[in-house]
Formats: C-alpha cells, structure tokens, sequence
C-alpha cells in the first residue's frame, strides 16, 4: 500500500468503529483488552459475526416490511418506523423462564413476548416457544 492509501483507509476506521460501538451499546459489552494475537483475532471475529447477525436480521426486518410497535407510535407521540434488530433484541431480551411450583413439581412458564420480539422470532423463520416451557 501507498503511504496515501494507508491514510485514506485509516480515515475510513472511523465506520469501523461506529459500526463496532453501535454492536456494543445493543450487546452491552465493555472495551475489552487482549494482549495476545489469537486472542485479539478471536474478539475481532466475535465481533464481526455479531454485526454481521444483526445485519441479517435488520434485513430480514426489512424485507417483512415489519414497522417498530410502540405505545408512542399508538398514541401519535413519534412517527412508525422500520424494526431494527437491536430494537426487537432489547424486548426479546425481557423474556424470562419462570419456575412455577405445583405441588412437588417445578412448572417452567416464560413470560409473554413482546411484539417487536414476535416480529423478529417470525422474521427468522422460528417458532414462537410455547407457553408451558418444561413440566
């Protein structure tokens, strides 16, 4: 490379970056520092499939037209706009298993799931999990 090569492309880390803190802010990682090369290279690839991830979904999103279900979008206080991966992750997010005890049994029931969620568990072709987890 050129030494005006190597400066257009450092110029460029700037997408690099935004795009890497962008992934983070949804997966609420912290800067993490490694010393050795695998080490290094493994993050890096952790973090790229994790943007590729939610790339795909956003765009399996798109392509399902699927809008953002909010209560201030039913109320009129912010305008509908396209489902993001990261929004529907932060609702999916809230799902929980939930040990019920019946008698002696432990009954295992997740909590309802959001829209945004359901959009998303649609939009790549799984299954909503049933109610009733594990008895």
């Amino acid at each position: 490379m050129s030494g005006r090569e190597i400066v257009s492309n450092y110029k460029e880390l700037w997408r690099i970056e935004d795009a890497f803190g962008e992934m983070k802010g949804y997966l609420k990682s912290r800067p993490m520092f490694h010393w050795t090369d695998d080490r290094i290279l493994g993050h890096l690839m952790i973090c790229f499939l994790s943007h590729f991830c939610e790339a795909h979904i956003t765009k399996r999103l798109r392509q399902e037209q699927a809008e953002i279900n909010l209560k201030s979008v039913d109320k009129k206080i912010i305008k509908s706009r396209p489902l993001t991966a990261g929004m529907a992750m932060e609702q999916l997010a809230q799902v929980m298993a939930v040990p019920v005890k019946v008698k002696k049994d432990t009954i295992w029931l997740r909590t309802d799931i959001p829209p945004n969620a359901v959009k998303l568990i649609k939009a790549i072709g799984m299954k909503i999990p049933p109610k009733i987890l594990q008895h």
